[in-house]
């Protein structure tokens, strides 16, 4: 969503580039700012798994010798790229993308952030996901219709398991704050009664999970009504000032195949909402899914799409890092 943005926090390189695009457009480009202290540095080392193949062994020398040749290294360089030991080292030649009117200075040196112990890592990210983020405000509407009988319905009930049980939500660094919402809408034909979670309330969680894994799954699919239900439910925090106070997203997990009978009704509404486009409706993705009739729902707010494949986890981490 460029156009509610002016700024972004990002790799030098993805800056230069989209100056370019900027430019290109005729729009005005960003101006590099650098951090005084330690950088992080996109550092991925070219490695090559030894199998005992001489001749592998070889034709990989040959293609590293290339790419550390002075003409690929000033290509690089050309490209927006910094070459040297750990992308230390720029240039002092300007021009090009290394245009000094929007603040770049490649002759700066690059002073990597040291990277911590793993204990201290998770620590750091265990004090983050419970304690200083912004509290999140999360729908999960879960498709129970009869498509969904079968691995579909076993995975979504795996994926709200990774969500809800404490231990496996630690160990996935899912687990939530004591100032999150939760809320879960089943539907199939019709969205079913919601059952909410409040912060890090033991019983209200075990009462969910309990509820998630006693779903069955059965009947006709109307996914844009369980949206709608979704949106209902976050109209109260918006009428009274507190919907910013959150980070509110919604998460359909769904195998897409909805019926569209109430897709124009659905749209209209969440148009018509103050804040109907300001909350993402992201969608993890299960079996045969229609991923096309999912992508408008995420084009049509700020949400994205992702597939539950074999790491739900990692789905789940992707969803959630939205919010």
């Amino acid at each position: 969503n460029p156009d509610a943005y002016d700024s972004m926090m990002n790799y030098e390189a993805v800056v230069l580039e989209a100056n370019q695009q900027l430019v290109a457009k005729g729009e005005e480009p960003l101006h590099l700012i650098y951090p005084a202290n330690g950088l992080a540095v996109a550092d991925s080392p070219l490695c090559k798994v030894d199998r005992g193949d001489d001749d592998k062994d070889e034709a990989f020398a040959e293609m590293q010798a290339h790419l550390l040749s002075k003409d690929v290294q000033e290509e690089l360089l050309r490209l927006g790229r910094r070459t040297g030991l750990i992308g230390a080292q720029a240039s002092t030649s300007t021009g090009g993308i290394w245009n000094a009117d929007w603040g770049v200075d490649p002759d700066r040196a690059v002073a990597p952030v040291p990277t911590p112990a793993s204990e201290v890592i998770r620590e750091a990210l265990r004090l983050y996901q419970t304690e200083l983020r912004k509290p999140s405000l999360t729908i999960w509407v879960l498709d129970v219709s009869g498509s969904m009988e079968g691995e579909p319905l076993a995975q979504l009930k795996n994926a709200m398991t990774l969500l809800l049980d404490p231990e496996s939500a630690q160990l996935n660094l899912l687990q939530p704050s004591a100032r999150d919402i939760t809320v879960v809408i089943p539907f199939s034909g019709r969205p079913k009664q919601p059952f909410i979670v409040t912060g890090i309330d033991p019983g209200e969680t075990q009462s969910a999970l309990d509820k998630v894994r006693g779903l069955r799954a059965s009947g006709g699919t109307d996914l844009y009504g369980a949206l709608a239900e979704a949106f209902k439910l976050l109209e109260p925090y918006a009428k009274q000032d507190r919907l910013d106070d959150y980070l509110p997203a919604i998460v359909a997990m769904t195998d897409g195949a909805s019926s569209s009978d109430n897709r124009g009704v659905f749209l209209n509404y969440m148009n018509n909402l103050s804040f109907g486009r300001d909350v993402p409706v992201h969608a993890i993705a299960f079996g045969k899914a229609d991923e096309d009739q999912l992508r408008e729902l995420n084009d049509a707010t700020i949400g994205r799409l992702f597939k539950a494949g074999d790491d739900l986890a990692k789905a789940l981490r992707s969803a959630k890092g939205y919010n």
